[in-house]
């Protein structure tokens, strides 16, 4: 895939799950990745549904730079929220902050979104 702005097909999801699940074999905690970066900015929720069942299998954790800390921030960590929930896979956030003109009342509704 690439850089290609495209969804995974299932067969690239099932694929990706089963390179996160060897490597979990081999010794990897968790998978980690930076949704506002290319090629990452990429992939949908569904995406990062399959691979992280793939880290979930060993208890691996999911640490994720969220796809924005401003205008779009509450939606962003519910994302990984729900990514998390649908996988079994740990959650840790990168980075927890909100910029912006509205950030001290999109951390305390944050708050509420876990």
């Amino acid at each position: 895939m690439g850089f290609e702005d495209r969804k995974a097909t299932q067969e690239e999801r099932i694929r990706m799950r089963g390179l996160v699940e060897k490597a979990m074999q081999e010794g990897a905690v968790g998978i980690s990745t930076g949704l506002v970066y290319p090629p990452n900015v990429f992939a949908d929720k569904e995406e990062l549904i399959e691979i992280c069942k793939g880290a979930a299998t060993y208890d691996g954790c999911f640490v994720v730079h969220v796809r924005s800390e401003s205008s779009h921030f509450i939606e962003a960590l519910e994302e990984v929220i729900d990514v998390s929930r649908a996988s079994g896979v740990r959650l840790h956030l990168s980075h927890f902050k909100a910029i912006g003109g509205s950030e001290p009342a999109q951390i305390r509704r944050s708050a509420g979104a876990a």
